[in-house]
């Protein structure tokens, strides 16, 4: 059990943007840019080991859900710990989320590390995580980097909960493509055009409450947010957006009070030959760039 003692916060700020992050799941806590709060968070440092699980978080190994919580992998299985009924979700209960990491300050940024063992909820090879923040005077980025001893799955996403009300806010995604699902939310491996669906943001228009899905990234800025007199825009280097608008929220937040938008490789990819695996080696690392920029409306 995680106890107060060993949570670390640090305040980062330039110019007009101010950042919180936590060393408790690599978090990002308050958001705020020209002193407009752009993120949900907890006031007190301790709700975050006890709350809803992926406020703010990098969330992993694997990203969002895998069926049946297992997988194959070069002709061997591997069970991994269920945590959303009979699937995995966010690398389990025990995962990249609620480890404690160490966290440095960079200068106007910072610099959070975790050390993965072999077997650690289920998946193979010992991995070390790295999570660069660098805070700018209109933008924020974060340099998601994984190192491993052995091939192993590895898919990262920031889990920010961006704070929004659906009567005013405005998202448009370059997506022309979605994912569907089946009724445990995982892919069927089919990738249809979200032209006349609920899943075409490709224009801006207000956001569907519920909305929870994965659709395929088509070029960049990945996605744009109008909230309250802000604009944040979203340059990533996945191939997925999942776009989830809070809908399951609860005390002290409101449901569908935070979106969260991740770029990410697509859910259960990595059993679903349609695609692209997310796969490290020792050959070959991990990366992920997401760059948010900040402007008034």
């Amino acid at each position: 059990m995680i106890s107060p003692d060993q949570l670390q916060h640090f305040d980062l700020q330039n110019g007009d943007l101010s950042v919180g992050v936590l060393n408790y799941g690599a978090r990002t806590t308050y958001l705020r840019y020209q002193g407009i709060d752009l993120a949900l968070f907890y006031p007190n440092f301790d709700d975050y080991v006890t709350g809803i699980p992926y406020v703010g978080a990098i969330v992993g190994r694997i990203a969002n859900r895998i069926g049946g919580a297992a997988f194959n992998l070069q002709g061997k299985s591997y069970a991994l710990t269920p945590n959303e009924r009979k699937n995995q979700l966010h690398g389990g209960p025990n995962g990249l989320s609620q480890q404690l990491w160490t966290l440095e300050k960079t200068g106007a940024g910072c610099r959070f590390t975790y050390h993965s063992e072999d077997q650690e909820e289920g998946y193979p090879a010992a991995v070390d995580f790295k999570v660069e923040l660098q805070v700018g005077p209109d933008f924020l980025e974060y340099h998601m980097t994984a190192n491993s001893d052995a091939p192993c799955p590895i898919n990262l996403a920031q889990h920010n909960y961006y704070a929004i009300d659906l009567e005013k806010a405005h998202l448009r995604l370059c997506a022309d493509r979605y994912t569907p699902v089946d009724d445990e939310q995982i892919p069927t491996g089919e990738m249809l055009a979200v032209k006349e669906t609920d899943f075409d943001y490709q224009t801006l228009r207000k956001i569907d409450a519920g909305i929870d899905h994965n659709l395929a990234l088509s070029g960049s800025p990945a996605a744009y947010l109008e909230t309250k007199s802000c604009a944040l825009t979203f340059i990533s280097d996945q191939p997925g957006i999942q776009v989830y608008s809070g809908a399951g929220l609860s005390a002290p937040f409101k449901s569908n009070s935070g979106l969260a938008l991740e770029p990410q490789y697509f859910p259960n990819a990595i059993n679903t030959p349609q695609f692209e695996m997310p796969l490290t080696t020792p050959e070959t690392p991990y990366s992920q760039k997401l760059r948010i920029e900040f402007s008034q409306i």
